[in-house]
């Protein structure tokens, strides 16, 4: 009996985190269920073809893409973790003391440097030098000397 009054008293001591996940996971079941009951299923060519952008298809989906779409996603990416880790480091920046702050200089000093590289080898410039039967290719050829 005392078990079953101690997982009570747990289960009511988060009450609202419990209501918030109920509510959350209702929420993620009806909206699709009403979505798929509510709206009309015509199937036509307009719904089933590729959409670009408001043109009309004019290649194949399995046409190849410049590498450079490829090179700054990537970067947006490693970019984008950077400011992960550089919003939380600078709130908590008056307690973490000097190894803290040197530990994120030097990681901010590795990326600037991985940035400095990829601008010198040319990778950012949408322009290449390169002939055209290598542009596609999926070795990135650097443009200038370092």
């Amino acid at each position: 009996m005392l078990l079953i009054y101690t997982s009570l008293v747990s289960f009511l001591q988060y009450y609202k985190l419990n209501y918030f996940v109920s509510v959350c996971l209702i929420i993620v079941v009806l909206i699709p269920l009403i979505t798929y009951i509510v709206s009309p299923n015509l199937r036509n060519f307009e719904k089933v073809s590729a959409y670009e952008c408001g043109f009309e298809p004019f290649d194949d989906s399995k046409s190849s893409f410049d590498i450079h779409f490829f090179i700054i996603a990537v970067l947006f990416v490693v970019f984008d973790l950077e400011i992960v880790y550089v919003f939380p480091w600078a709130s908590v920046l008056f307690y973490v003391g000097p190894l803290g702050f040197w530990s994120m200089m030097v990681f901010l000093g590795l990326l600037t440097v991985g940035f400095v590289y990829e601008w010198k080898c040319g990778a950012l410039d949408w322009v290449t030098k390169l002939p055209v039967s290598l542009r596609n290719s999926w070795a990135i050829e650097p443009t200038r000397k370092i």
